[in-house]
């Protein structure tokens, strides 16, 4: 089952309450130690590459689906784990109320971002150098965490 079906398919059981929501999400750096950020159309705010861990799905097979479905990427390389925490509640400009289980892992892109049409989930693509974050405000706080979190483990092993 697809997640927008998945997704309906719940709503149609419990309308806008707060339901669980299991996500990966990733951390995406480039050759020149960029993230890439995504420009969320139901906020209009940036945030990490991720989305809804499908039933059946392992939490890798969601992570590159996601990242394929978001940016185009394929090649690529998951560096290892870094953080699994809650967003306790995020409600959508629609209603929807959930609380977010996040599943985020450091990933290295491989390839350059292809040029593609963007799909109905981002306004935008950007890579983003972390010393100018201030510039994209963000749609989650825990983005925000991870960041930071990437950012410390940058740092100790460049030191």
């Amino acid at each position: 089952m697809a997640e927008q079906d998945y997704l309906r398919w719940i709503r149609s059981k419990v309308g806008h309450e707060k339901i669980f929501f299991p996500a990966c999400g990733a951390i995406i750096e480039d050759e020149e130690g960029r993230i890439l950020l995504q420009q969320r159309a139901d906020f209009g705010t940036w945030g990490i590459i991720g989305g809804m861990i499908e039933p059946g799905e392992r939490f890798e097979e969601t992570l590159r689906r996601e990242i394929y479905e978001e940016t185009g990427i394929t090649k690529l390389s998951i560096t290892g784990l870094l953080d699994v925490d809650t967003n306790p509640e995020i409600v959508y400009p629609n209603g929807d109320i959930v609380q977010t289980i996040d599943i985020v892992y450091l990933v290295k892109a491989l390839e350059p971002l292809p040029h593609r049409e963007l799909d109905d989930e981002t306004l935008a693509l950007k890579w983003v150098d972390p010393a100018h974050l201030e510039a994209y405000p963000l749609a989650f706080p825990t983005h925000l965490t991870f960041i930071h979190k990437y950012l410390q483990k940058r740092r100790e092993l460049h030191h």
